[in-house]
């Protein structure tokens, strides 16, 4: 090949080495191992590469291989519309890079690599405030540069790169005015400032995201437990008033130890079953007749927690005080309302009414929207499953607030 072997050229770093053939430095380290292009070990720094760049060639007609586009143009990432630095067109040498001003490239000693890591002068800028300006993590910088760990920390090392560095590499400030760096650093204050804000939202985002999952787990539970049969309402040949009676099912706290007491959350619904079942008799043996209507609340802290960490609504832990998980204690709750619904439809026709309580807004939204699927063909019974916080019905002339 004429163009390794004229002698009227001269030694260059790889950066400008690439750039004078049009290749990638990828594809002049392949043909340095190859053995087809002409190079040596740099005189003064052993681990760096210089290439042989005579001066008759045509770099126009440099052979190419598949990839040296894209490479090329994966170097060129991440360039910042304000990275301006003034250059000489020569070759500073430091102790772990050579910077070639001429293309605006640093060649970095880095083993990780392959003993050279060659990139744009604006990537290096770029990476640069990132790291000591722009409040991001190593992590972050890998992620948003595309190289691995070791590969920066080889080239932080290279740089003498650390987060108390000033956010501009020597050769900015060597090319730079006081005011040129004066504005950037206001900048950079600018996009650390951006950094945080939006690593402060996603962590907020994460933490709501693993509430949701808490609380999917929690009904997923509850509706794998679930084994309520479908409603067999047989209607009793009762009398019925002109009258409706509200049953006082707030407050139940399904799930709640009593105090002083040790039981289970199964011996605690039974106990509430047996009170709720006393209902009809003692209304229709106190009155002599059924009601026109039986209103049965569904939530108002029916359930003691309303996520799968025993909270409330609020976040307020309630697992010294719970029996069960809550799972267990939501389908608990539905099959013990449904058993007093089934058992109130038989004298006369039943309005459920979500109301949301302090404990168990969500939960027992939940709930109601159980129990109106259960009913949603049953005529006796109809569940009014809203969700809203705020409710007024009319009783006669009476508006009834919730």
């Amino acid at each position: 090949d004429r163009r390794m072997t004229d002698e009227s050229g001269r030694w260059c770093a790889a950066g400008e080495a690439a750039a004078h053939y049009q290749i990638s430095p990828r594809t002049l380290r392949d043909r340095r191992a190859a053995g087809t292009v002409r190079a040596r070990r740099h005189p003064e720094f052993g681990h760096q590469w210089q290439y042989w760049c005579p001066a008759a060639s045509d770099p126009v007609d440099a052979p190419r291989e598949d990839g040296d586009a894209g490479e090329t143009e994966a170097a060129s990432l991440h360039l910042a519309a304000d990275d301006e630095v003034r250059t000489t067109g020569e070759e500073v040498h430091r102790d772990g890079y050579v910077y070639v001003g001429g293309s605006d490239t640093y060649v970095i000693h880095c083993p990780p690599a392959g003993g050279q890591l060659v990139r744009p002068g604006a990537w290096v800028r770029s990476l640069w405030r990132a790291y000591t300006a722009g409040g991001m993590t190593i992590a972050e910088v890998c992620r948003e540069y595309e190289i691995d760990r070791a590969t920066f920390e080889s080239t932080r090392r290279s740089l003498a790169l650390t987060h108390s560095s000033a956010p501009w590499t020597d050769e900015e400030i060597a090319g730079s005015s006081v005011d040129a760096l004066t504005a950037d650093a206001l900048r950079s204050k600018e996009r650390e400032a951006l950094v945080k804000a939006e690593r402060a939202d996603w962590r907020r985002t994460r933490q709501d995201a693993q509430r949701w999952r808490m609380l999917r787990e929690a009904l997923r539970e509850a509706v794998e437990e679930l084994d309520i049969p479908a409603p067999d309402i047989r209607p009793q040949p009762v009398d019925r008033g002109a009258w409706d009676v509200l049953i006082g099912t707030t407050d139940l706290h399904v799930g709640k130890r009593t105090a002083g007491q040790d039981h289970t959350l199964a011996s605690q619904v039974a106990g509430l079953r047996d009170l709720l079942h006393r209902v009809p008799d003692d209304v229709i043996g106190t009155w002599g007749t059924a009601p026109a209507r039986w209103i049965v609340v569904i939530g108002s802290d029916g359930m003691h927690s309303d996520t799968y960490g025993q909270t409330t609504t609020s976040g307020t832990p309630q697992g010294a005080q719970s029996v069960g998980s809550t799972g267990q204690a939501l389908a608990a709750y539905i099959g013990l309302m449904a058993g007093l619904i089934d058992l109130l439809a038989e004298s006369a026709p039943v309005l459920a009414v979500h109301v949301p309580g302090n404990h168990d807004r969500i939960l027992g939204h939940a709930a109601a929207l159980a129990l109106s699927q259960r009913y949603r063909d049953e005529d006796r019974v109809t569940v009014d499953d809203d969700g809203r916080i705020l409710y007024g019905t009319m009783y006669g002339k009476v508006r009834i607030l919730r």
